[in-house]
């Protein structure tokens, strides 16, 4: 079951409910935190700002498919994952 207190699963509910866009919601509200949560790992802002919008695309695909139980540690991570292939990516060119 996902988490009622988490900010993405209750943006979710509320845009599904109202049928409000959103992703536009998500995007306002959650991906400055989620890129400069990316910044404290990399220099890159560009990199950080891709990895930020793919990780909200990503969750708003999963919470569709009732597939996180925990949408706040679910993205945290994701985007974590994704900082580190950018550097192993980044580092071997």
């Amino acid at each position: 079951m996902k988490s009622k207190n988490s900010i993405y699963y209750l943006l979710w509910q509320q845009n599904t409910i109202s049928n409000w866009p959103i992703y536009h919601t998500l995007y306002d509200k959650c991906h400055t935190d989620l890129t400069k949560y990316c910044l404290s790992m990399l220099t890159n802002r560009d990199a950080a700002r891709i990895i930020a919008y793919e990780a909200i695309l990503e969750l708003l695909s999963q919470l569709d498919n009732k597939g996180v139980k925990n949408p706040d540690s679910w993205v945290i991570n994701l985007v974590a994952e994704k900082c580190q292939q950018y550097r192993i990516t980044a580092s071997a060119a």
